[in-house]
């Protein structure tokens, strides 16, 4: 990558040789990036769904939420800020509905104590928990218009905090990679971004991107100006080659997958990055609010995406200053997002959908890692079903998705790699019985629970252990990654052999040299299909798969080269001799070929 700040007229063949491989390889690997973005909205799905899964049917009358009421008035200088979480909500009394009065901590950041309230704690099932957080609804500045799932997050409080950084590792390696790539991206780490904010959308001629493809948006706003700003140096550092292009006034700097935006107005303190199209897109919208042009910026305290109805009224349920929130169209995730529930998530698309039923339109799940961990589900109530209505058949929902929870684990022979958690999930799940409440708040039903500090990685682990074990799923569990089950083929007979291969790092070249001798069958890798993908056949990696049939160690290997999945394999006949071909997906398509089952 350094090759990009040298003095062009100083470059040698080599150099340019050099800089179009790594150009190849910065291209997969944004394209890695959007597959684990992905992953991560499709496991806050995962733990939505776990969330649901049991809770009470409520009776609270419409606007009813806080458990807190405050019987007397504090100073605005005492209200907390938006950094500063609440106070944890009290322990739940011993009787059901008794009411006390008690002194709250009004505690400033720095220390002075101003005046105590007394408040009044009520002690009711009927109604959701008090939030932890008090912050103001996201503004959602630069999302891309059309978006139809958004996650907004706050990555550098997560990290700041153990039980944040647990839950984040937790995700699994595809979110991991996602955020390596975001760091070089950014030219920084997590810690100084304050917000990460994406959006996701179908492509197609609007966003001048691939019809029927998932394209997505970010923005990122940094704790201090990032150095992308005006140094050209850390800019090719970070993007790679890039040209400059003006749009409304802006200059966008046009990538090879990706572009990137440093809008004017906000001096180095926010990147926007998408596909040119969408970029475009983004820039214009901007341009129409006012925001990030000309010298005028956002003062955060209003929405400013353009919204449908509905989702503005969600966005007005929630809270910005929460570390985690995906929030949109459930029917999205159902149809033309279903990539981003990729790997064992896809258990999940269906029951979610008969979860929520046709009638709700727009869901939000917000994930806050503090002293608990606390997670809260809002939903906007169709004009058909009121809002107490709606929490009433969500509650019956819910118990009977806990019946299903219990049967599937039980059903269940765990791999010794996370066995225990999964043996542990239904115990979890009914710790979540009783610390979940539901109410109706106006025209929305809320959902929330507090569990103990180390529950929500907990809870992350053991329902994804479990998914890729449920009998008759189409994934299985490879060293914490999601790959195809391997269908039989009959065709070839020696993929059929157990074998063990086990080395610590070695080519993908290599790798399918020593399955072709282990198993005796003529193995080709054609180079030329993986180079129009931009794929190496000297990318690296380990391996450690012991007596596993030949085609589930081959499906591995191709995994690990190349995590988006594009590589497959083509089973051949020749004068009666079989034979492999290791080629793209695209090129077994562009040829006719027919590929083996599961893949």
């Amino acid at each position: 990558m350094n090759l990009v700040a040298r003095d062009p007229a100083s470059r040698t063949q080599d150099a340019a040789a050099t800089l179009a491989h790594s150009r190849a390889a910065h291209s997969r690997a944004v394209r890695r990036a959007l597959v684990g973005m992905g992953i991560a909205g499709g496991l806050a799905a995962l733990v939505l769904a776990v969330v649901l899964s049991r809770s009470t049917p409520s009776t609270a009358a419409p606007g009813q939420r806080t458990l807190v009421e405050v019987a007397a008035t504090v100073p605005a200088s005492d209200v907390p800020s938006k950094e500063q979480p609440r106070e944890q909500p009290r322990e739940p009394l011993e009787h059901e509905g008794q009411v006390r009065e008690t002194p709250v901590s009004n505690q400033s950041a720095d220390g002075a104590r101003g005046i105590v309230p007394r408040v009044r704690v009520v002690d009711s099932a009927e109604l959701p928990w008090v939030s932890p957080t008090a912050g103001r609804p996201p503004a959602l500045s630069y999302l891309p218009p059309g978006s139809q799932w958004i996650m907004v997050a706050r990555p550098a409080e997560i990290m700041a905090d153990d039980e944040g950084r647990q839950f984040v590792k937790s995700l699994g390696p595809s979110v991991a990679d996602g955020i390596t790539l975001l760091n070089t991206l950014c030219h920084t780490g997590l810690e100084n971004i304050v917000e990460l904010q994406v959006g996701w959308q179908t492509g197609g001629s609007e966003t001048a991107t691939a019809a029927g493809e998932a394209v997505a948006g970010w923005t990122v706003r940094f704790r201090e100006p990032t150095p992308l700003w005006e140094d050209g140096v850390a800019r090719g550092a970070a993007w790679g080659e890039t040209r400059e292009q003006n749009v409304d006034g802006e200059t966008i700097h046009v990538g090879a997958v990706v572009s990137f935006w440093l809008p004017a107005a906000e001096e180095g303190r926010v990147l926007v990055m998408a596909p040119t199209g969408l970029l475009e897109k983004v820039v214009e919208a901007a341009r129409l609010s006012g925001l990030g042009l000309s010298g005028l910026e956002n003062d955060g305290e209003t929405l400013v995406a353009n919204l449908p109805q509905d989702l503005e009224h969600l966005v007005g349920m929630l809270d910005r200053t929460r570390h985690l929130t995906f929030l949109g169209f459930p029917h999205y995730l159902q149809h033309d997002g279903r990539s981003l529930m990729a790997g064992p998530l896809a258990w999940f698309v269906e029951p979610l959908g008969r979860f929520f039923g046709d009638g709700v339109k727009v869901v939000a799940l917000s994930l806050h890692c503090a002293d608990n961990f606390y997670a809260e589900v809002d939903v906007v109530a169709p004009r058909a079903e009121p809002a107490q209505q709606l929490a009433d058949r969500l509650a019956v929902q819910i118990e009977t998705m806990a019946d299903a929870v219990e049967a599937a684990c039980a059903a269940i022979q765990p791999h010794p790699y996370g066995s225990t958690l999964v043996m542990r999930l239904p115990a979890m799940i009914q710790a979540l019985v009783a610390n979940t409440r539901c109410g109706a708040e106006g025209k929305g039903v809320v959902l929330n629970a507090y569990l103990p500090r180390h529950a929500g990685h907990n809870l992350v682990l053991a329902a994804e252990r479990a998914i890729e074990q449920l009998p008759g799923s189409d994934f299985s569990p490879v060293d914490g990654r999601t790959i195809p089950a391997a269908g039989p083929v009959e065709s070839a007979a020696p993929l059929q052999k157990t074998i063990s291969m086990v080395f610590a790092k070695d080519t993908l070249e290599k790798s399918i040299q020593m399955l072709s001798e282990e198993i005796g069958m003529p193995i080709e890798i054609l180079g030329g299909d993986l180079q129009v993908d931009g794929i190496t056949k000297n990318q690296s990696f380990g391996l450690d798969e012991r007596d596993k049939p030949a085609e589930a160690v081959l499906r591995t290997i191709l995994d690990r080269s190349d995590s988006g999945g594009r590589l497959v394999y083509v089973v051949r006949t020749k004068d009666g001799v079989e034979s492999l071909e290791i080629t793209t997906r695209a090129a077994a398509a562009k040829r006719g070929d027919t590929l083996p089952p599961g893949l």
